[in-house]
This record gives C-alpha cells, sequence and structure tokens, in this order.
C-alpha cells in the first residue's frame, strides 16, 4: 500500500506516524442549529470506502467526525452529536 490511511492504521498495516496523505478542506457553511459545518471535501477527494470509520479523522479536532459527503462536499459534526 502505497500511501497508508485510518483503515489501514486500523488493521494495524501502520502506525500514525506512517500515514503520509492527507486532504485539506475549507469550511464553506456553519448550520449551528443543526450541529453542522458543509465543507468542500466530498468522496471525490477522500474515498467514501472510508463510511464506516468515518472517511478518516480531522487533525487536530478530535471532537468532529466527517458524517456525510456528497460528490465535491461533506457535512462534519461533533463526535458526541452536541
Amino acid at each position: 500500500y502505497i500511501y497508508y490511511d485510518t483503515m489501514q492504521q486500523a488493521l494495524g498495516s501502520c502506525n500514525e506516524e506512517d500515514i503520509a496523505v492527507r486532504v485539506l478542506m475549507r469550511v464553506i457553511g456553519a448550520y449551528p442549529k443543526k450541529n453542522l459545518l458543509l465543507v468542500d471535501m466530498g468522496w471525490t477527494a477522500c474515498s467514501k470506502q472510508g463510511e464506516l470509520s468515518n472517511f478518516g479523522r480531522i487533525e487536530g479536532y478530535p471532537q468532529l467526525k466527517v458524517v456525510n459527503l456528497k460528490q465535491e462536499a461533506g457535512l462534519i459534526s461533533s463526535c458526541d452529536g452536541s
């Protein structure tokens, strides 16, 4: 596997420091009443296959997770739903 990711780390194939790829995204909308952020990262930027593991993790923000991806946009919420 040329670029390790969080799915490979969960399988024990690598350590966190072995993960070489990061995906940059921008917040393009905020919906506080729904506890959601809209970002410009969809499944074209990160694989839809990672749905069971929240599509990876948001580095530096362990309290957040990706909850849904469309082709070019995604939704982020807090891990505890608050």
